[in-house]
């Protein structure tokens, strides 16, 4: 059977949209202003990542540089250890000659 409507009667009246405001308030905010919060968080979210990668990368470099002053404190001290070691070998060599040149200048 076919559902007659009465003449007095909307179409929409009929099918049970009486009020198209919250409907399309409920469209409004699914279709334009969801996408909208949705993407503001995802671009901040990429903004955030890109900040982090940035300090990481200057965290990376700082860390590469003070790697580089401490080789470089270490190959100083290395090689002041190896001048100070030959210093004392050519000292004692000078005072093993002296003590030989005295025992046979007496001798």
């Amino acid at each position: 059977e076919v559902e007659q409507v009465p003449l007095n009667q909307s179409a929409d009246d009929a099918i049970g949209v009486h009020d198209v405001k919250p409907l399309t308030v409920v469209m409004t905010i699914a279709c334009i202003i969801l996408p909208m919060i949705v993407w503001r968080i995802m671009r901040y979210n990429a903004q955030l990542q890109k900040k982090r990668k940035l300090k990481d990368e200057e965290t990376k470099r700082k860390l590469a540089e003070l790697q580089e002053r401490m080789d470089e404190f270490a190959n100083r001290e290395r090689q002041r250890r190896m001048e100070l070691e030959r210093s004392v070998q050519l000292a004692e060599e000078i005072e093993r000659l002296k003590r030989e040149e005295i025992e046979r200048l007496e001798a």
